[in-house]
């Protein structure tokens, strides 16, 4: 008698594809409620006794990592089964999320965070595709507006609950919350999930996973630790020419693989192309706020972790009610406009909270974190249904992946550089060395600082709307996708 999973005769049913949603929500809202995170950032300065270019990697180690490991879990989510990278990503995630309470100091901490990483990765590289594998060609839009509104549940729900949780108890508390929604989801997940075979692999692209993985992280580190010991430092000197040639062999090495883990073949598609350009600009803005805003508010202008949570929650929270809607929208009257807008009013918000930071007026900055989210509630769901719309249905796991890989490249590099010209500028304000516990600030300098965060994020996010002016003159096509 041979054994039949439960989910073969749930994948009978007409809302089947409802159940899948669920399971691959509930991952995506576990992936993003890593915000919790980045509102305790100022506590866990304070308690470990570093200054923000170190303490940001206890965020940046999950994304660098997640971002890192991102193409090799699309790849192998590919080979041997998207459902299946999915529950193990669920599974070491939820462990390391736990183990994170348990980190005795900073560097712990962020060797933690970084298995958490690899979780992250599996998770993101696989549900987009699932989710994509069992709704039809007409509702793309829709479901990307749905995963995008669990996103935003996540997003915005993190420093909600981080807040609290950081005035109420202590940073350890944060990890502890989220072990039994890991185990809710990991259980969902094996019992509807079907285990669905890959195409096969018949060799491991290890050259390319190394190589990309090698090149992303000398290039982050460069960024980081340029705007802390300079960019003539031998260590940024080092970095910068191991990505380079990183990022060259990288080239040669996937042009050369029999199954790639980085398609390029992809980036022949117009619209894939500057989806991805796009994204990447988003996201580098975005990651101000999640980065750099903490700081702003509650170091600068002296905000409980509870209030602070409450402006960076109002910003992820517009993805809830605006991103299901857009999604439907993008399906009817296609993808580029409302891409642009988005993208405007990201850029518009920034410049808001940017320039009035420092006059204290809460209600401006209400405005400035509001228009912000609107902006990223209308252009995630537009531009994953363009992207995803673009890609060979043989390379959905590879797209998919690519889609998480954009996302994470403009995350962390957002961090990096916001956190970078953040610490330059309030140590050039104060007069301190960039190295000085975050503590010892003046709140002056660090509103000023915060600031120059903020614009030159605005700045980035209103490029991504040249960019789609400039490269969508060439296709004649009515809809982007």
């Amino acid at each position: 008698m041979t054994f039949s999973h439960p989910s073969n005769k749930l994948a009978q049913l007409k809302f089947y594809k409802w159940l899948v949603f669920m399971v691959v929500g509930l991952a995506t809202f576990l992936s993003t409620t890593d915000t919790i995170v980045s509102i305790s950032l100022p506590e866990l300065a304070e308690t470990f006794g570093v200054d923000a270019s170190v303490i940001i990697w206890v965020a940046l180690s999950y994304f660098v990592v997640s971002l890192g490991l991102m193409f090799t879990m699309g790849w192998i989510s590919d080979g041997f089964g998207r459902n299946k990278v999915l529950i193990i990503g669920l599974l070491v995630i939820t462990l390391s999320h736990g183990s994170g309470a348990l980190a005795q100091d900073v560097y712990q901490l962020i060797i933690l965070r970084s298995i958490a990483g690899i979780g992250s990765a599996a998770i993101i590289a696989s549900s987009v595709a699932i989710l994509v594998a069992v709704f039809p060609a007409k509702e793309r839009g829709l479901a990307m507006g749905l995963i995008s509104g669990a996103a935003g549940v996540g997003l915005a729900s993190g420093p909600l609950i981080g807040g609290f949780l950081v005035d109420m108890f202590d940073w350890r508390s944060i990890f502890w919350i989220r072990l039994p929604v890991g185990a809710l989801a990991f259980l969902f997940a094996l019992s509807i999930l079907q285990w669905t075979r890959g195409t096969g692999v018949p060799k491991v692209d290890l050259a390319g996973a190394f190589t990309l993985f090698l090149t992303l992280v000398s290039f982050l580190l460069a960024i980081n630790q340029a705007g802390r010991i300079g960019i003539a430092n031998p260590l940024v000197a080092v970095c910068g020419i191991i990505a380079v040639i990183g990022f060259i062999m990288l080239i040669k090495v996937e042009l050369g693989a029999l199954k790639p883990i980085l398609d390029l073949r992809l980036f022949r598609i117009l619209p894939y192309s500057v989806g991805m350009l796009t994204l990447v600009s988003l996201y580098i803005a975005v990651n101000a706020l999640n980065s750099v805003a903490p700081f702003l508010l509650i170091n600068g202008l002296e905000f409980s972790a509870s209030k602070a949570g409450l402006f960076i929650g109002l910003y992820h929270g517009m993805r809830l009610p605006i991103s299901p809607v857009i999604g439907i929208v993008s399906d009817r009257l296609g993808t580029r406009i409302l891409m642009v807008l988005g993208l405007f009013l990201l850029g518009l918000g920034l410049f808001i909270i940017g320039l009035t930071v420092a006059s204290g007026n809460e209600s401006i900055l209400w405005i400035g974190f509001l228009l912000a989210g609107i902006g990223t509630a209308i252009f995630d769901p537009a531009n994953g249904s363009s992207i995803m719309g673009s890609v060979p249905k043989e390379l959905l796991g590879n797209g998919s992946a690519a889609v998480a890989t954009g996302r994470q490249i403009g995350l962390t590099i957002g961090g990096i550089l916001s956190t970078a010209i953040f610490a330059s500028t309030a140590s050039n304000v104060s007069g301190l060395s960039p190295s000085t516990p975050l503590a010892d600030v003046p709140h002056t300098s660090v509103l000023a600082g915060g600031g120059n965060a903020m614009i030159i994020s605005a700045v980035i996010a209103l490029l991504g709307t040249l960019i789609i002016f400039a490269l969508f003159k060439r296709t004649s096509s009515k809809k982007e996708q």
